[in-house]
Order: C-alpha cells, then sequence, then structure tokens
C-alpha cells in the first residue's frame, strides 16, 4: 500500500520525478522464489517520467521512521538540484497512481 508521495518538476528541464513510499506486508507464502521480500517494511522507489517512465528502488527499509527520512533526504537532493513542486498537472492522470500494484495491496 502506497502511503506516502511527493512529485517534483524541473523548471527548466523536461524532467517529473515522483518520490513513493509503500508500506510491505509479507505474503503467508512465497509466490515467486526470490523476486519479493520475505519480512514486512517499507519500500522507498523513485520515478522518473519522461517518454517512458523508469523506476528506481531507493531502499527497502525495516521501519518506517528510517524509510521517510530516507525520503526527505532524496525530496531535499532534488531540490538542490532545482526540482520543485509541480507547475504543470501530472501527465496522465486517469492512470493507476503507480506502477508498483504488488506493494498497494494491503
Amino acid at each position: 500500500m502506497r502511503i506516502a508521495s511527493q512529485e517534483f518538476e524541473h523548471p527548466r528541464q523536461a524532467s517529473r520525478v515522483r518520490l513513493n513510499l509503500y508500506r510491505y506486508l509479507a505474503p503467508p507464502e512465497e509466490r515467486v522464489t526470490g523476486m519479493l521480500p520475505h519480512q514486512e517494511g517499507f519500500l522507498l522507489t523513485e520515478e522518473r517520467a519522461g517518454t517512458t517512465t523508469v523506476v528506481a528502488s531507493l531502499g527497502f527499509f525495516a521501519g518506517e521512521t528510517e524509510a521517510r527520512a530516507r525520503l526527505q533526504e532524496r525530496a531535499e537532493e532534488l531540490a538542490r538540484q532545482g526540482y520543485g513542486a509541480p507547475v504543470t498537472p501530472p501527465l496522465h492522470p486517469s492512470l493507476p497512481p503507480g506502477p508498483l500494484a504488488a506493494f498497494e495491496t494491503a
């Protein structure tokens, strides 16, 4: 389940970045060997939207406090690079909120 999301846009580049924080509840049994974490935790991702959307993992954290701290740290890094709050509407408002549907289940 996604529990936090922050979106940024660069004023001089066609670049939009979204940070997403997901709470992951481990399934009672492993569905695909080696594909998902075995324990509960928090996944932080960075989406870069352009012609295609690229998703990168910024880490899997055992606790929400450390996950939110990393989210804040990355937001500050983006701000130093010139990114700020979006000034244009989302690229595809009709699409689902995130590409990691497996992490959005409760």
